[in-house]
C-alpha cells in the first residue's frame, strides 16, 4: 500500500523511508530533511511531531480551515524572494467570502518541529495581492477582502534580504469557529461515555489526597462551573471551566510565547485534550437544582460520601481533624449524596 505523503516541499514521489516520519494527528507522512529534522532528532521530540496544517488545528480551534486556496509550501532560504502566485475563488467561496460568512486568509510560519508554537518570522516578508499592499499585524492572520479580489488574481511575496530560517506559505479560507461548537466537539470525545466511569476515575485521585476536598468554583472567574473538565493527562482533583479556559485562550495562537497550559498543574493541555467530567458534571447539576448557592468545596468522608461545606479551606481543614478525632460530622448545608 502507497504512503500517504503530504509535505511542505509538495513532492510526494520522494518516498525515502529513512526520511520519513508520520504526523501523529493526521497520519499522513513528511521528510525529516523537510522540517529540519534527523532521524535521531525526530526521535527524541518533547512532543508528538505535527504537521503544518495540523499544528494549526492544534493550536487554534476557533478558526476552521475549510479550503486550501494555496497549499503549504516552503519559501526559498538565503535568497532574495520575488514570487507571483495566481490563484482564483470558485462561485461558492466568492459568495462566502462576499457575505462575509468565510475569510480569506494567509499565513507564513516558521518551521520548527521542536516546539507546537506557530509563529510569523521576523524577517521582513511583504505581500501584495492585485498590486495592493497587504497591511497586518504579526499576532494576527493575514487576511484579505473580498473587494481586492477580481475574477483572476495574483499574490505577491517579497522578501529583500532572503530568509535565514525555513518559513512555510500558504493561503485558505476560514470559518470562525464559536465556543460552544468546540466544546460540543469536546464533549462527544469524552474519555469516557458515562458518569460511572469518571466517578471510578474520581475516586482513585482523591484517595490519593490527604485533604479530601473538591473546590467547585472555577479557577479564572471563582464562579461555579458550567463545564467542569481537566487535561486527560491531568492527575490532579480539581477541574477548570472548559469554556473560560477556550475563552482566556482566544486569539493567542500566533503570539510566540504562547502555550496551552493547565491552569492547575500546568503541563501542556491542547484543547483537543481537554476532558469534560461528566461525574464532577452531575455533581454540580444536583447542587444547581437544590439551589445551593453558597459554600466553594464539596468535602467526602471515609465512605465517599460527599458533602457541599459552607466556610473556607482553612475552616474545612479544622472540620476534617475534627472529624478524624472525634468521629463528628462538620457543619454542612445539606445531606450528602452518592452518585
Amino acid at each position: 500500500m502507497a504512503l500517504k505523503i503530504s509535505c511542505i516541499c509538495s513532492n510526494s514521489s520522494k518516498n525515502n523511508s529513512d526520511d520519513l516520519i508520520l504526523c501523529t494527528c493526521c497520519s499522513h507522512y513528511a521528510h525529516f530533511s523537510c522540517y529540519q529534522l534527523t532521524s535521531f532528532s525526530a526521535y527524541s521530540l518533547q512532543t508528538p511531531f505535527l504537521c503544518i496544517l495540523c499544528k494549526l488545528f492544534l493550536n487554534d480551534p476557533f478558526i476552521e480551515i475549510t479550503d486550501l486556496i494555496i497549499k503549504p509550501y516552503l519559501l526559498p532560504l538565503k535568497k532574495h524572494i520575488e514570487q507571483y502566485q495566481k490563484f482564483e475563488l470558485t462561485y461558492p467561496q466568492s459568495n462566502d467570502l462576499r457575505n462575509e460568512i468565510k475569510k480569506l486568509n494567509f499565513l507564513a510560519l516558521k518551521v520548527n518541529a521542536q516546539t507546537l508554537a506557530i509563529e510569523w518570522p521576523f524577517e521582513n516578508l511583504f505581500f501584495w495581492v492585485n498590486n495592493k499592499t497587504l497591511d497586518f499585524e504579526r499576532k494576527n492572520y493575514g487576511e484579505i477582502l473580498w473587494k481586492n479580489l477580481r475574477n483572476s488574481n495574483e499574490f505577491n511575496i517579497c522578501c529583500l534580504e532572503g530568509l535565514d530560517e525555513p518559513v512555510v506559505f500558504l493561503m485558505f479560507m476560514s470559518r470562525k469557529q464559536e465556543i460552544n461548537e468546540i466544546i460540543r466537539f469536546i464533549s462527544q470525545r469524552s474519555l469516557f461515555k458515562n458518569s460511572a466511569n469518571y466517578r471510578e476515575r474520581f475516586l482513585n485521585i482523591l484517595k490519593a489526597q490527604k485533604l479530601k476536598v473538591f473546590k467547585i468554583n472555577d479557577v479564572f472567574s471563582g464562579k461555579r462551573m458550567s463545564f467542569p473538565g481537566r487535561g486527560r493527562f491531568c492527575n490532579h482533583l480539581d477541574c477548570f471551566d472548559i469554556e473560560n479556559y477556550l475563552k482566556i485562550n482566544e486569539n493567542k495562537s500566533l503570539e510566540p510565547t504562547f502555550q496551552w497550559k493547565c491552569p492547575i498543574c500546568r503541563q501542556t493541555v491542547l484543547w483537543n485534550e481537554l476532558d469534560l467530567d461528566l461525574y464532577v458534571n452531575e455533581i454540580l447539576n444536583l447542587i444547581e437544582k437544590k439551589q445551593i448557592n453558597e459554600g466553594k468545596y464539596i468535602f467526602f468522608d471515609e465512605f465517599n460520601i460527599w458533602e457541599v461545606f459552607h466556610g473556607d479551606e482553612n475552616a474545612l481543614e479544622e472540620k476534617l481533624l475534627l472529624n478524624d478525632q472525634e468521629k463528628q460530622n462538620p457543619r454542612l448545608l445539606f445531606p450528602g449524596n452518592i452518585l
